[in-house]
């Protein structure tokens, strides 16, 4: 625990909270894909539009000292036709 609060106590120091940069970063990708042979045979393949969704979301940290990033995100698919 000691530990933990001295990092927190080098995070937070008044003489570098000039100098920290703090940034959350959310981001959304809408794409539509046209996919001709979805289950990936030679014999009867059928094609299909999906439309992706992915959001996602960042966090990054900067000081003299040191930086951290880090990040999420996730699909989520949506076929016209056929339903997966």
């Amino acid at each position: 625990m000691p530990f933990v609060l001295g990092v927190l106590g080098m995070l937070i120091h008044s003489d570098m909270l000039a100098e920290d940069r703090l940034a959350f970063v959310p981001a959304l990708d809408i794409a539509e894909v046209q996919d001709d042979n979805l289950f990936f045979t030679s014999k009867a393949a059928a094609s299909d539009r999906i439309l992706r969704v992915s959001p996602s979301f960042g966090l990054r940290f900067a000081s003299p000292r040191m930086s951290a990033s880090g990040s999420y995100a996730f699909d989520a698919d949506r076929y016209a036709r056929i339903p997966i």
